[in-house]
């Protein structure tokens, strides 16, 4: 699990879907308040082939469940009866337990480790920052201010890719090129994201978080 429980920090969190178990790797940045919020996340990482995600198989043996990694090289069994650390067993339903823990505490000690890390800078969230207006309005926004000079005409794709973090208050900072085209290009798009109105910022457990997210610059 990931984050501060009792005391205790998780930095792994294994999924039950049917007879596949997914095993999430150092997920100390996720960070959510309610199991709708996770199954989301979790979902993303799992969809995307996200580099954190393992998948296993389950097999079934007389005494014990035994979940197979597709590399045949990794796998992990226990009893039949234990209720398991590897996630959620057949037939056993979730309610507020979550990997045998029980959501509703992990709320209470995020709300906490919240107020103690008050400037700390998340890349998920419950509810990640929004340009206002959605996407297409921010698509608007770029074909505004970019300079048409720039632009290729030739099919493949030309983006410059920017990290920024979207504060509090929703405004910008910490703009950086973390994929270059070129100099010209790479200034371009700093010049275009730091003209952004503000954003609608992110959100956890209802406080409103600092949020670390890559923005793509298109050129085409």
């Amino acid at each position: 699990m990931t984050g501060y429980i009792a005391g205790k920090q998780y930095h792994e969190l294994f999924v039950k879907c049917k007879n596949i178990l997914y095993k999430i790797r150092n997920i100390e940045e996720l960070n959510y308040s309610k199991i709708e919020y996770l199954r989301r996340i979790v979902n993303n990482l799992i969809l995307s082939n996200d580099k954190r995600v393992n998948k296993y198989t389950l097999r079934e043996e007389k005494e014990r469940y035994v979940y197979e990694g597709d590399n045949k090289s990794d796998s992990y069994s226990y009893e039949r009866k234990a209720y398991g650390l590897w996630g959620i067993q057949p037939g056993i339903e979730e309610n507020n337990l979550y990997c045998g823990i029980d959501i509703r505490e992990y709320s209470d000690n995020l709300r906490r480790y919240q107020q103690n890390n008050s400037d700390k800078i998340y890349e998920l969230a419950d509810e990640m920052p929004q340009y206002p207006g959605g996407i297409n309005k921010f698509n608007e926004f770029v074909k505004t201010n970019r300079n048409e000079s720039l632009l290729f005409n030739d099919s493949k794709p030309h983006r410059v890719i920017l990290e920024i973090v979207i504060e509090k208050d929703g405004r910008i900072s910490n703009a950086k090129v973390v994929n270059s085209i070129d100099h010209a290009h790479d200034h371009d798009a700093l010049n275009i994201i730091r003209k952004s109105p503000k954003w609608i910022p992110a959100e956890i457990n209802g406080n409103t978080v600092r949020c670390k997210m890559l923005i793509p610059i298109s050129y085409k």
